[in-house]
Order: C-alpha cells, then structure tokens, then sequence
C-alpha cells in the first residue's frame, strides 16, 4: 500500500495502524454462504451474477471505517479459478444496495 493510501470519513489522511480485512469467495456458493445477493438490475431486468470470483476488502483504524484516498491506487492481484480474462467488474455499492458496473 502506498505512503498516504487512506484517509478517514472526513477526508483526513490517517497515520498509524490501520486493520485491513480482505477476504476472497470464489463461486457462487462462497458468496451465498456468505450471505452476498448475486442479483443486480439492467434496464429494469433482474439477471444473476455469473462469478468468477470476487473480494472483500476494507480498512479500519478503531471503529473508523477508512476509504482510500483521492488520487491513490491499492493494486490487489486476484487469481480466478476460472479461464478466460473477459470479465466485466462490478461494486457493492452500500448505501444504494446494489451492484455498480465499474
């Protein structure tokens, strides 16, 4: 992680240590065990999320949820288990409850 990588609800950059959960779920019933909707809508459609896999990763100091700041990259590398690299990339997107194409 880059010098500077996080900042706090307030957009002040945060300085010491930091909890960083990551966790990975590589198929449709990881994600149901873990309790994630795989439905999202397209033009008033409903369809079902096909994975690949997907991740989970957040960054805590205390109980402040932290964010990454403006201008900075986390690089991640994840490894599907499935072939192929045509994937299109979404986000849970809390507040809206639902799935963005990114």
């Amino acid at each position: 992680m880059p010098p500077e990588a996080l900042t706090d609800e307030d957009g002040n950059l945060v300085k010491g240590k930091v909890a960083l959960k990551y966790r990975e779920l590589h198929g449709a019933i990881d994600a149901f065990a873990a309790g994630l909707l795989l439905g999202y809508d397209s033009a008033g459609t409903t369809y079902q999320f096909q994975t690949a896999g997907m991740m989970d990763i957040s960054a805590q100091q205390g109980d402040r949820e932290l964010s990454v700041a403006s201008g900075k990259e986390i690089d991640i590398i994840f490894a599907s288990y499935q072939k192929g690299d045509d994937y299109s990339f979404y986000e849970w997107d809390e507040k809206a409850g639902k799935w963005v194409f990114k």
